[in-house]
């Protein structure tokens, strides 16, 4: 049995949620795709799909070994993708990471530049702010912001970006202007909690002598998400945190007051992140190249 060639036609079931679809899509005939299937489950020795007249349902065990699936065949189209593109103009997909509205504002710009360089490209891009694993997930290439990664990663930093305690002015207003950044500590705030750890409750700024210091703000909402966070900011639920990408539009607009400007923290490096352990295949160094030049500029223009 060929395994990769059953483990293909196992993920196209999957996706195309039936044996029928699976075989259209393959260009197989319908018993062929069946016996594929049957031949893995008893290579295997469990059942990976249970299935009715109309429809396939993945086991748990069928479900961990899809997802296994997907990640073997991906690095193989992958690294015959980088063979091909190492005798011609870069091709294949790179995929990409980075936060969600840093994603939008700087990100997809730099797409449509990579895409008039090379168009062979094929970007796959995940917009989250949690961070994730590159190896795990199958990722060529994160843009980070903040601490340095482990080791195992190879960073280049292309800029600074820095941050805000911010509130509306109608909250300031109606609570009053803290007249230190200590203050705040002791005022209803909107705390950006992303990976549920909590986290986004310790606030830094500079103390009188120029030291980093931090405070745990008194959170009355919890979001996991920066543009309903920054929202409530705005409707004075509370005083927030953000990077000044975040709310950029919004101070300048005046939905938004900066607060403590010499009193802030210093900005947090932003990153390009890739496998340190991996050579670089024409793909990769061709979205490297045309991220790297852009988002320095538009760093530069955000007053980064």
């Amino acid at each position: 049995m060929d395994k990769l060639a059953a483990m293909r036609v196992f993920v196209a079931i999957v996706d195309g949620g039936t044996l029928t679809e699976a075989a259209r899509r393959l260009g197989k005939s319908l018993p062929s795709v069946v016996r594929s299937l049957a031949r893995l489950e008893e290579a295997l020795g469990l059942r990976l799909l249970e299935r009715s007249t109309r429809q396939s349902y993945l086991t748990p065990e069928g479900r961990s070994y899809y997802e296994t699936c997907c990640h073997v065949l991906s690095e193989i189209d992958t690294a015959e993708q980088d063979l091909a593109a190492q005798q011609g103009e870069p091709a294949g997909e790179v995929r990409i990471t980075a936060p969600v509205e840093f994603g939008n504002r700087f990100v997809w710009p730099c797409l449509r530049d990579i895409r008039e360089r090379s168009p062979g490209l094929v970007p796959h891009v995940t917009l989250t702010d949690v961070p994730l694993d590159l190896v795990e997930g199958g990722y060529d290439l994160a843009v980070r912001i903040g601490p340095q990664p482990d080791s195992e990663m190879r960073a280049t930093v292309i800029g600074e970006m820095p941050t805000r305690h911010c509130a509306a002015p109608a909250f300031l207003e109606r609570v009053g202007r803290p007249e230190r950044p200590e203050d705040m500590a002791g005022m209803p705030a909107v705390c950006v909690d992303i990976a549920g750890r909590r986290t986004g409750q310790l606030w830094p700024y500079l103390d009188e002598d120029g030291k980093r210091r931090t405070f745990r703000c008194k959170a009355v909402l919890y979001v996991n998400e920066v543009r309903m966070a920054r929202a409530a900011c705005e409707a004075g639920v509370g005083l927030g945190f953000f990077y000044l990408y975040q709310v950029h539009d919004a101070i300048a607009d005046g939905r938004l007051v900066s607060l403590f400007e010499d009193r802030r923290p210093p900005p947090q490096p932003v990153r390009l992140i890739r496998h340190a352990a991996r050579e670089r295949p024409k793909r990769v160094s061709a979205a490297i190249d045309a991220l790297e030049g852009a988002l320095r500029q538009a760093l530069k223009g955000l007053g980064a």
